[in-house]
């Protein structure tokens, strides 16, 4: 009964993702669109935000810098969370290629966004507003793009907030910890 019960949830929620993630991009549908959400979904690109992360070790002043071993640290774990999680549910996405190696659930864009969003709205405070406008608007280039269904997104989304929560909780132990 209750295999029965998670079949038809399953099926309901992969209909109501289908249904929202091409009323969504068929109601945008544009050039214009088509520029802005390829261009920003590359700014939350693991080579972009490892960039900003290089950045902060390179240029940034002894108080920026003492920020990026928590951040490095945090936004690790959650990628090795975000692909485990793949790795187990090898959720087929909207549009080919399927493969092992490229399952949709959750977004990764999404989770890596948020995760920067809610680390540096904590330590940037005035940037809050901007910084979670540019996340969900990742998101929403990714199920626009057709790469990831909404209810990826929204996995991504919880999934970055909470690692950056649990990497802004224990900051000053890693701040402070030394292997060496």
């Amino acid at each position: 009964m209750k295999l029965l019960f998670i079949l038809i949830l399953s099926f309901n929620i992969q209909r109501a993702d289908s249904t929202l993630l091409y009323k969504f991009h068929n109601s945008l549908k544009s050039e214009f669109s088509d520029y802005l959400f390829e261009n920003l979904t590359h700014t939350a690109d693991g080579k972009t935000l490892m960039g900003i992360t290089l950045a902060y070790v390179v240029f940034g002043d002894s108080t920026e810098q003492r920020i990026v071993r928590p951040l490095a640290l945090g936004i690790t774990i959650n990628f090795l969370t975000v692909d485990l999680i793949k790795y187990i549910t090898n959720r087929r996405r909207p549009t080919p290629p399927y493969s092992r190696r490229n399952s949709s659930f959750p977004s990764g864009h999404t989770a890596a966004a948020f995760f920067y969003a809610t680390y540096f709205s904590y330590h940037y405070p005035r940037y809050q507003i901007p910084l979670f406008i540019w996340a969900t608007g990742v998101g929403l280039s990714r199920i626009y793009l057709k790469r990831h269904w909404p209810t990826d997104i929204l996995a991504g989304a919880v999934i970055g907030f909470s690692m950056a929560k649990l990497t802004l909780h224990f900051r000053n132990r890693i701040e402070d910890f030394h292997l060496f």
